[in-house]
């Protein structure tokens, strides 16, 4: 054991990661596969950033990946969206990467931000990249003014409405046959409300 934190030094340099690391695999296992879990979190992580109007074939694939071609917003209605409406896109990104995005919609004076959109690349759910967004985009509200948050969700999405539960969202109201064509398993959705403060 001497041997290894003798030589530690020039084979990997003194970064305190790589020493937690190395330290938790010799003397406590268990500790190591607590240091694991979170050094690979850390590694999934990426980045937030505008989504810009260089990003919307990207944007078009994730909407078509995530609704059927029927609930899906076409090209030119990502490309208002992004381009033209009063909103904030963002986007979550690795190594070039996206693979998510949220579009807010505000209406001037209202104190009310919708959520018209909110896509995760199925191949990187469970990674808290949906999370990630969603508070990025309310911590831009509190300079408008906003105070109260809504958006649209299958009934049947479960994981999706008990993310927005844990983040503070509660159901307002069910509406019938919002879905053209049925998501989820159902036409309905549920609209749900978040009320800011500063």
């Amino acid at each position: 054991m001497k041997f290894y934190f003798k030589n530690f030094d020039i084979l990997f340099g003194k970064d305190p990661i790589y020493i937690l690391f190395y330290k938790a695999y010799f003397i406590d296992k268990k500790v190591f596969e607590e240091v694991s879990d979170s050094w690979s979190s850390l590694m999934e992580s990426g980045f937030i950033r505008k989504l810009e109007i260089d990003d919307l074939n990207r944007v078009i694939e994730l909407e078509r990946k995530c609704f059927s071609d029927c609930n899906a917003y076409n090209s030119r209605q990502l490309r208002y969206l992004i381009k033209n409406a009063n909103s904030n896109c963002l986007a979550e990104a690795k190594q070039e990467v996206l693979r998510g995005f949220i579009i807010v919609l505000y209406k001037n004076g209202s104190g009310v931000a919708g959520i018209e959109t909110l896509n995760v690349d199925p191949i990187f759910r469970g990674r808290g990249i949906g999370k990630k967004l969603l508070l990025a985009a309310e911590q831009e509200m509190y300079p408008k003014a906003i105070r109260r948050i809504r958006l649209e969700v299958s009934a049947g999405n479960i994981p999706a409405i008990n993310l927005y539960e844990k983040l503070g969202f509660r159901k307002m109201a069910i509406l019938r046959n919002y879905y053209k064509n049925s998501y989820f398993g159902t036409n309905d959705a549920f609209r749900m409300v978040k009320l800011i403060t500063t």
